[in-house]
């Protein structure tokens, strides 16, 4: 029977909720008028002292009305379309033509997405508490769950961004990590195969529950296993056979573990954490045992892997057309894109062995820009250029791996020494570039606060890296590239001093300030700024060209109201009987107040979309190739400026036309004639080379040697149809 509620409750399986003309079937929700805070101790009740008691130990942020709560007091009114739903989405919050569109779905059965995520966020909200704060249902809130990121994956347009794909798996990981012994293997399965892409952090939770429950590793987590090693090698053939494949993985890998291997645990337990869609829940983090700590034992999938792939090649070369076909790389990357996808590049097997020879004990791949250009037969040099750096690149993704730092999102060229980090490319697509070259920046700036101390802390690090996460809403391709360039930054450093004179180049001091401001916030997350993130702060302050003046008074901003005053805090420490009090360490710090910082953070959007603008390279390349422009991207405006000298109207020519001597001389004619200008389209060079006898190729070549021997660095870029020229550089070739 239907009917409606008034106290605030859970509305779950089997029950209806009358609200209006609506009847809702199985809600899944919560319902019931806000709950404030009492007037007078006789108003107090059982769920006054519930929400308090919440409040206290730290699972509620506040008493706020939970998101997901359907007040049946507020309007409804009927409508077909309304206007666009609100970042932070609320049952509360919405119009009534909202409510109405909302109340639909749900009276419907949900057997479709809604028109907005937004309205897929107040369900999500009300799954989540349930199965976070009030500890129920946790398979029912696992399957619908499933349901709903079936449905929303189906639909690549809704998922591309990420968010809701992000925070689901994020929690359903959890579930499985704290709530190991109720769940059942057959909800295990369902959440490997709704995993498209893996992290460390799935993988490990995934593991955790059959280590807690001593149960033979299944195969289709081995195969997840042996997929996600860096030892397993990368092939076209599981992807054209891939049914073959996987029922010998199987049939092998049963046949050397019986029913499965059984997962030992390292010594270490590791920690899972969860931070809510929802604004009132805090993050949530729970130990599990940790499998990846002993590599080693997972050692024997990659090989079960490489054997299956040995043994299906000339089967797969039969499916395909009958014969094997033996390719040159250039060959290959001259087929049309539709058939080299079915054609293995011929030096897939060759990066594969390079790779694997780089890759140390706990899976982490560096190799050397110049090592992987040896194998296209580039020669030795100081520096490659950029389209060599861009082929170096989409070798690699053709033989099955990514690298980072990716010269197609940098618009930077490899030094032949630099260290890059591969990683398995176990996936279809590309990454967004301006998003994710934003949200990159901001890893670098994060990891200079996050080695404030001279070492960086495990929960600082995932704080950064989940903050990032949710401001720039990256999808699962972009995360996994953001992992990868977090391993290597932790290994060599962020760099923000050159990071930093390129957002000095591209972003107002309005934009520079605001980037700060949310420094400062996510440095400041925990409730104190301590006196080594406080010299961090200053670094990327001085690299942002911002002053510490400025920094100094946006903490003080930041600081709990007047009447609060800011106050030092150490760490506390147990001390012994007796013993005499220790005078304050180094590492003391400001406190702040977690109400404003929140503020900031919840700012983060609107920064991230400004600094994902300005890291944009094409949009920056263009602006250069035009000279000033500016381009209005929320509250802030974004200059892109050019740094070099303004060639467009000046003559570097010697007077008489003459040449330098140090230019090569067959092409002295040329270069001068290309020094002219800034940039050119590809048919105006091709223009220009005929007019002085010259192969184009050739001629830049040998031009960006001759710069790279004189100043380190190459004269001449590609940049899609044309050709940039780094005006700044002719100065210091005695050029201008």
């Amino acid at each position: 029977m239907a009917r409606s509620f008034d106290a605030f409750r859970w509305v779950g399986r089997g029950e209806v909720l009358r609200i209006g003309d609506f009847e809702i079937v199985d809600p899944l929700t919560y319902t019931g008028p806000r709950v404030g805070h009492p007037q007078n101790v006789a108003m107090y009740t059982a769920e006054d002292a519930l929400l308090d008691g919440l409040v206290r130990t730290g699972c509620l942020q506040d008493r706020a009305l939970d998101p997901s709560q359907i007040d049946p007091a507020l309007p409804v009114a009927v409508a077909t379309v309304a206007s666009r739903l609100p970042y932070w989405p609320s049952y509360e919050r919405l119009s009534p033509e909202q409510r109405y569109l909302y109340l639909s779905w749900l009276a419907l059965g949900r057997e479709s997405l809604p028109t907005e995520d937004g309205y897929l966020f107040i369900y999500y909200y009300g799954l989540e508490r349930r199965a976070l704060l009030d500890a129920a249902d946790h398979g029912l809130v696992i399957t619908e769950i499933l349901r709903l990121k079936k449905m929303h994956a189906a639909q690549s347009e809704r998922s591309a961004g990420g968010s809701f794909q992000n925070y689901s798996s994020g929690l359903l990981w959890y579930l499985v990590a704290r709530h190991t012994r109720h769940l059942r293997v057959e909800h295990l399965e369902a959440l490997v195969n709704a995993q498209s892409v893996w992290t460390e952090e799935t993988l490990a939770a995934a593991l955790a529950w059959f280590v807690e429950q001593e149960y033979p590793l299944c195969p289709w987590l081995a195969y997840v296993m042996a997929e996600q090693d860096p030892t397993s090698q990368r092939s076209v053939v599981v992807r054209r056979v891939n049914d073959e494949f996987r029922e010998l993985f199987t049939r092998r890998y049963l046949a050397e573990f019986g029913r499965g291997m059984m997962v030992r645990r390292a010594k270490r337990d590791r920690a899972y954490t969860y931070r809510p869609a929802s604004a009132i829940l805090q993050r949530v983090a729970v130990h599990i045992a940790n499998a990846l700590g002993l590599p080693s034992q997972f050692r024997r999938l990659s090989e079960i892997w490489n054997e299956c792939l040995a043994e299906l090649r000339k089967f797969s070369s039969v499916v395909r057309d009958g014969r094997p076909e033996q390719l040159t790389p250039e060959a290959w990357e001259a087929l049309p894109a539709e058939l080299r996808s079915s054609v293995e590049h011929p030096l897939a097997s060759t990066f594969f062995d390079l790779l694997v020879s780089r890759t140390d004990e706990v899976g982490n791949t560096f190799v050397s820009a110049g090592d992987l250009a040896a194998l296209l037969r580039v020669e030795r040099r100081v520096k490659l250029t950029l389209g060599q750096s861009k082929d170096l690149v989409a070798t690699a993704q053709h033989a099955g791996f990514a690298l980072e730092p990716d010269a197609r999102f940098s618009g930077r060229a490899y030094a032949w020494d630099e260290l890059l980090v591969a990683f398995p490319q176990a996936y279809e697509g590309e990454a967004d570039y301006k998003r994710y070259g934003g949200a990159a920046c901001m890893l670098r700036l994060g990891i200079e606060i996050a080695e404030a101390d001279g070492r960086v802390q495990d929960e600082e690090l995932t704080r950064v890296m989940g903050q990032i996460q949710t401001a720039f809403q990256l999808n699962d391709h972009e995360r996994r590239r953001l992992e990868a360039l977090r391993t290597l930054l932790l290994k060599v450093g962020a760099d923000v001093t050159s990071l930093g004179k390129r957002l000095q180049a591209v972003m107002t001091s309005e934009g520079r300030q605001a980037l700060g401001r949310l420094l400062v916030a996510v440095a400041g997350i925990d409730g104190v700024i301590t006196r080594s993130e406080r010299a961090a702060l200053r670094r990327c302050y001085r690299a942002l060209d911002l002053s510490p003046d400025l920094l100094e008074s946006t903490i003080a901003e930041l600081a709990p109201p007047a009447g609060e005053a800011p106050i030092s805090v150490v760490p506390g420490r147990a001390a012994t009987p007796g013993e005499r009090i220790p005078p304050p360490p180094d590492e003391v710090g400001i406190k702040l107040d977690r109400a404003r910082i929140m503020q900031v953070l919840e700012e983060t959007r609107s920064v991230s979309l400004l600094l994902a603008e300005a890291m944009n390279l094409e949009s920056a390349m263009r602006a250069l190739e035009g000279g000033a422009s500016a381009t209005t991207v929320g509250p802030a405006r974004i200059d892109v400026l050019r740094t070099g000298p303004q060639t467009g109207s000046t003559e570097v020519e010697p007077a008489g036309g003459g040449a330098t001597p140090c230019v090569p001389g067959q092409y002295a004619g040329l270069f001068w004639a290309l020094v002219r200008k800034g940039n050119w389209s590809r048919a105006e060079v091709d223009a220009l080379a005929r007019q002085h006898g010259q192969m184009v190729s050739g001629a830049v070549e040998a031009i960006n040697d001759w710069a790279v021997e004189r100043v380190g660095s190459p004269l001449i870029y590609e940049n899609g149809d044309a050709l940039i020229i780094e005006s700044g550089l002719l100065k210091e070739l005695g050029a201008s």
